[in-house]
């Protein structure tokens, strides 16, 4: 799903002010949260329209993409797209103008990021539902919208450098057309469920990752009072809230269905690469459509239970979102002490003009954490060519970074290793 693209500007801006560079891409995920919710009441009842843009605003999966600069695009294609739905679903302009806003905001979110590449189907099945038009309209609609998505991929290796396999534009044209297709969708589909049901119900991510991180999140949030009140005050506003609510406006939309149907075009363009992978980033707004889904059908049945229940899941992922940034944190600042390190190490055994290649040796792959999926709390210094890239932000001394294997064309390599309890590399000698 994501191509290595370069991120030049906001990795400069960040060394220039982190703090404003993430306050900035949240502004624009709450943003996009508050678009959310615009949007909804158009079809929906205010209320419940308010408790899903809440839980847009904190679902974890999403901060990966507004708290790790690298997934930050995401956050950019995400307001596009809830802008597309807004369009369709609150705006007052005509037809024609939606249509066209939504070809060039189609477009602008392909390149931010290909999650939205089968986008258009939803999105024009929505549109011609809108217009209560007939299914004949919608597919008028769909070959409209499909424009942008089909110009990527046609003109991918003209715009594009070469990217890796975990991209919808690296299947060819002969695949698409002789079925390959089929078996990489249906194997990758295995892989996607593999992958939740150890994200989700497995033992190890229960203990290493949403009981760990619950339990931490709890106990940072106690330590810091300002934030233990906020969340105090927030919980008993909500809880107020739902206990006065009265069972008598249950929510019932023919737009439901919709929502699931995002669910599963944004997840498809992650299922027709080479090499299957399923990050938070990747799967957030599809899970986020198919819980939406869930609770909107749900509060068909009962409001009261289901504000309850989205209450709560809101509760918890404040707790949980605001651990999860704490500890990305955590592994940032300890990427650069070991960077910091290297840095030092370099400038006392070289000379000025000379290089060499490092060695690390026993380097886990996060420090912050037991639970491994996707890229979630992933050293850079555990990975070569993010190794590599961080230090040469900072030194010119280093020809090539290995993990756990040495280079055999280098004269000079020097040699670190994990501390386990320092948590920093040490000089190897």
């Amino acid at each position: 799903m994501r191509g290595r693209r370069k991120h030049g500007n906001i990795y400069n801006f960040y060394i220039f002010s982190p703090t404003i560079t993430h306050l900035f891409l949240f502004s624009v995920h709450f943003f996009t949260g508050i678009i959310l919710k615009k949007t909804l009441e158009s079809t929906f009842d205010k209320k419940i329209s308010f408790f899903l843009s809440l839980l847009f605003i904190t679902f974890p999966f999403f901060t990966e993409q507004y708290g790790w600069l690298a997934a930050s695009n995401a956050v950019v294609a995400n307001l596009l797209f809830i802008t597309q739905l807004y369009i369709i679903l609150k705006s007052n302009i005509g037809n024609r103008q939606k249509v066209i806003f939504v070809v060039l905001a189609q477009a602008l979110s392909i390149l931010f990021y290909e999650s939205v590449f089968f986008a258009f189907v939803p999105i024009a099945l929505l549109l011609s539902a809108v217009n209560k038009e007939s299914i004949k309209k919608s597919f008028v609609y769909g070959t409209i919208f499909s424009l942008p998505s089909l110009g990527y991929y046609l003109l991918r290796s003209f715009v594009f450098i070469a990217h890796d396999t975990k991209t919808v534009r690296n299947i060819t044209f002969t695949e698409f057309t002789n079925g390959q297709w089929i078996n990489l969708l249906f194997n990758n589909f295995s892989r996607l469920v593999t992958d939740l049901k150890f994200l989700l119900i497995s033992k190890g991510s229960f203990i290493f990752f949403w009981k760990n991180t619950l339990i931490k999140g709890l106990s940072s949030l106690y330590k810091d009072g300002f934030l233990f009140v906020a969340l105090a005050i927030f919980t008993v506003g909500i809880s107020l809230f739902v206990l006065k609510n009265k069972e008598n406006n249950k929510t019932s939309s023919r737009f439901s269905i919709y929502f699931l149907l995002l669910s599963l075009f944004t997840i498809l363009p992650a299922l027709l690469v080479k090499v299957p992978s399923y990050p938070f980033r990747v799967i957030a707004l599809p899970l986020f459509f198919l819980t939406m889904f869930v609770f909107l059908i749900f509060n068909r049945v009962s409001t009261k239970i289901n504000y309850i229940l989205i209450s709560a899941l809101i509760v918890f992922n404040l707790i949980f979102s605001q651990q999860m940034l704490q500890l990305m944190g955590n592994q940032f600042n300890d990427d650069q002490n070991n960077v910091s390190k290297i840095v030092s190490v370099l400038d006392s055994q070289l000379e000025a003009g000379q290089k060499t290649d490092i060695l690390i040796n026993d380097i886990p792959q996060s420090t912050q954490t037991e639970f491994i999926y996707g890229e979630y709390l992933s050293g850079c210094i555990s990975t070569d060519w993010c190794a590599l890239s961080l230090l040469s932000r900072y030194t010119d001394k280093v020809t090539k970074v290995t993990v756990n294997k040495a280079s055999a064309d280098q004269d000079k390599v020097i040699k670190f290793y994990f501390d386990k309890e320092s948590r920093q590399l040490l000089l190897q000698n």
